[in-house]
């Protein structure tokens, strides 16, 4: 995304940028709640993702707004509940996206949300998932695939 001053200015910045995907299937335990770690780079301008760091969605380069969007695809399985959420810095609250329970679409369960946040520079986000099926279920990944994703930018 490229952030334009207003008319007049003269200059341009192009803003910190990321998308980034699962590589693989990611076995979450029933009851246990789990960091998504992020495996296929798809963009990163900026240095707003560390590929050394993968469980950290953004870790910001400078003081700002961001905003980033999760998309989680559940593998289908009809019992429980499948919740998705975001934390700051490791810690603390966990900010819940999305909870979905009932019978699984044919094609899985998604979960996920997008949300505008106030970061100090090296603060970061972290993305988590939760179940309770009663046994392990997979939140899908895979090469080439966009189906479990996150992305994320600066706005200011």
């Amino acid at each position: 995304m490229e952030r334009r001053p207003s008319a007049g200015s003269g200059s341009s910045t192009t803003a910190p940028a990321i998308s980034l995907t699962q590589a693989a299937n990611l076995a979450v335990a029933n009851g246990a709640p789990t960091i998504v770690t992020w495996g296929t780079v798809v963009l990163n301008r900026g240095s707003i993702y560390d590929a050394g760091q993968p469980t950290k969605l953004i870790i910001a380069p400078s003081d700002g707004l961001y905003f980033f969007d999760v998309e989680i695809l559940w593998e289908p399985n009809a019992v429980g509940e499948r919740m998705c959420y975001y934390r700051l810095n490791g810690a603390g609250t966990n900010h819940y996206f999305s909870i979905n329970s009932g019978a699984a679409l044919t094609n899985g369960n998604w979960c996920g949300g997008g949300v505008a946040v106030s970061l100090t520079a090296a603060d970061y986000i972290e993305v988590g998932v939760y179940q309770d099926s009663g046994g392990a279920v997979n939140v899908v990944g895979g090469a080439g695939q966009f189906v479990t994703l996150g992305c994320a930018w600066k706005v200011l």
